[in-house]
């Protein structure tokens, strides 16, 4: 999501052209980036790659909905860390806005050996 830069609203994503395009309601347009082609972390009709998972895991600790739990970050002492759960098997990583995450030891190979869709 974006927000115009003329009257703060959100923008609105468009994709009829081929090309994702923000578009606001004062008729500000904006060209989006490769990177807002994805939607939520989930690519439809696609197996399941590492960089999906990087990028899911890597954005996590600054998206609102996930849950944040009560478990200090060995990395920068934080109290608070969020807790998401990926691939068909659910593997819990933890993860911080200091940009620790919990995926870099042994359970990254099982989450990424995983090749179904993304919870």
């Amino acid at each position: 999501m974006r927000t115009c830069p003329q009257c703060d609203r959100a923008m609105v994503r468009a994709t009829s052209s081929g090309v994702v395009t923000f578009v606001c309601f004062c008729g500000v347009q904006e060209e989006g980036s490769s990177e807002d082609a994805r939607i939520a972390g989930d690519v439809l009709n696609a197996g399941e790659t590492e960089e999906m998972y990087r990028r899911l895991i890597k954005n996590a600790a600054f998206d609102r909905v996930n849950q944040q739990v009560k478990r200090d970050c060995p990395k920068c002492g934080l109290d608070y860390m969020t807790q998401i759960r990926v691939g068909a098997r659910e593997v819990v990583v933890w993860t911080c806005t200091c940009g620790y995450d919990s995926s870099r030891g042994k359970e990254a190979a099982a989450l990424l050996a995983d090749n179904t869709s993304v919870v």
